[in-house]
């Protein structure tokens, strides 16, 4: 038999990838309650951490049960528990069999078995019943994964000789996250698991923290700026190797544990720019203020030391720009005055003077002494209550777009007031999860003096001077739709046609001498 190679370390906490590995035989019938007990208990412990668990059951030749996917609530429940169900111990111990079957990818393997060997082989034409080519088979199979860089990890209760594949070292007195096994009574197999797990996601140091929306760009984390999810970071060594990766969750953390001693480069994936997540976004300045609350984004990366603690404070902040400039301005009203019953007209233009597309602009008109008559395009509220509102002009990128309201001035002697506010948001994805944020607003108002509409008035009748005398009798008609003119210094102010009667008024005239 070949001596053990051996055991490698993980090298890095969660996400991994874990295979258990199940001895079936039938020596282990009584304990099944309690071998599936540890069972569900390591995969509870790697709930939720991104970590992946197979299930390999000793089942004559070695059976994986579970493939490797990764442990949820969702999952245990649908792939994990009906699988843990259906665990019968009724074969010959096969422990080659088992640990041949181990997927590639596995960072560590936990054997868990009550029991020697007494056979191998992963085929008919390889099964043996040799019970010292069980061993020896075992052993080389074991030998063959360390070799690669996976652990092996024993789980012995009864006779089990689980050191023979694993390693010397034992818990207790080792801690468990530095053992090559552990001898125990099978009761105690699904605390033991519990710890391993917890072991296993929390060893060695790590990075981690924010990745976050910069709305105000100031390089500081604010209450109402969130986080950003679905961003890659990169953990690498100085030279640019990449060691571990982790994607933002939907507050924008991360989080990379089990990392050696030593020096590590941490940066956003290149990827996350153009046409990923990040599409639109530059860095905030970095190193604004304590180190808490401060962008650590730098081009190539930043460069932080680890030794078995976690650093969370190591953060990257992105801002966009999104920059409305408003103006609002009353149409045709010379020198801003307006006479009572006249029209009034207010455009408002809005401009996204920044680089990024707003989502969205809303838009709200409040107003005083006018009456609304028709605006376009049309608010949701069409009341004339001194208030207008538009939620949704649509999205604005580096354009503009305008609003035109019509009006009629009312009250003399009181100023008419339009003041707009507009509004931009952005949502970063256009669906979620993050809600639509406010990122910009500008505002601006417009007034206009009311004056009273004079009440001077010139008119009179154009006839038919049937007998010549220049003056009005009965029997003299009207003559209809003769054009007439008002002229005030040779200048045409007004004009009309008479009626049917040859009746004609110019009205609302200042005082003052006409043509």
């Amino acid at each position: 038999m070949a001596p053990p190679v051996d055991n490698p370390t993980v090298g890095h906490g969660c996400p991994l990838d874990v295979a258990l590995l199940v001895d079936s035989s039938a020596t282990m019938r009584y304990d099944r309650a309690d071998v599936q007990d540890a069972m569900r208990a390591l995969a509870e412990g790697l709930e939720d951490t991104g970590s992946r668990l197979a299930l390999v059951y000793g089942a004559s030749m070695g059976t994986v049960a579970v493939p490797m996917t990764e442990v949820t609530a969702t999952t245990i429940t649908s792939t994990f528990d009906p699988a843990i169900n259906t665990y019968y111990a009724l074969y010959p111990s096969n422990w080659h069999g088992m640990l041949a079957a181990v997927p590639p990818s596995s960072d560590i393997v936990i054997l868990l078995s009550g029991t020697s060997p007494i056979v191998a082989g992963t085929s008919r034409s390889t099964y043996t019943r040799d019970r010292s080519e069980a061993i020896s088979f075992a052993v080389d199979e074991a030998n063959l994964l360390k070799g690669g860089g996976t652990r092996v990890f024993g789980v012995g209760f009864g006779t089990a000789p689980v050191d023979l594949v694993s390693g010397p070292l034992s818990h207790p007195p080792e801690a468990v996250a530095d053992a090559d096994h552990a001898l125990l009574t099978a009761a105690a197999m699904p605390s033991l698991m519990t710890d391993l797990a917890t072991a296993l996601c929390s060893a060695g140091g790590g990075i981690g923290d924010v990745v976050w929306w910069d709305i105000d760009g100031d390089g500081r984390q604010d209450p109402a700026e969130p986080g950003i999810p679905g961003v890659t970071v990169t953990i690498s060594t100085p030279t640019g190797d990449v060691v571990a990766t982790d994607t933002t969750d939907i507050d924008g953390g991360y989080l990379v544990s089990g990392l050696g001693a030593g020096d590590y480069r941490v940066d956003v994936a290149a990827s996350e720019f153009l046409g990923g997540n990040l599409d639109g976004f530059t860095p905030s300045p970095p190193g604004v203020g304590d180190g808490a609350g401060d962008s650590d984004g730098v081009p190539g990366g930043v460069l932080v030391s680890v030794d078995e603690s976690v650093l969370t404070d190591i953060d990257f902040g992105f801002t966009r720009s999104i920059d409305i400039d408003l103006g609002i301005e009353l149409a045709s009203v010379p020198a801003g005055i307006v006479t009572a019953g006249d029209p009034l007209a207010v455009e408002v233009a809005i401009a996204n003077i920044g680089t990024t597309t707003a989502t969205r602009i809303a838009l709200e008109l409040d107003y005083a002494n006018l009456s609304l008559g028709s605006a376009s395009p049309g608010p949701i509220d069409p009341s004339d209550d001194g208030s207008l509102w538009w939620p949704d002009l649509g999205a604005l990128s580096t354009d503009s777009t305008s609003v035109s309201i019509g009006f009629t001035a009312t009250a003399p002697s009181i100023d008419a007031v339009a003041t707009a506010v507009a509004t931009a948001f952005f949502d970063p994805d256009g669906t979620g999860p993050l809600p639509e944020i406010e990122v910009d607003q500008a505002s601006d108002s417009v007034s206009s003096t009311v004056e009273a509409p004079p009440d001077a008035l010139v008119g009179d009748r154009v006839w038919w001077d049937i007998d010549g005398d220049g003056l009005q009798t009965a029997g003299e008609p009207g003559l209809a739709d003769v054009s007439m003119e008002l002229l005030d210094g040779g200048d045409v102010i007004d004009a009309t046609n008479t009626d049917g009667t040859g009746a004609y008024t110019f009205d609302r005239l200042e005082p003052g001498s006409y043509t």
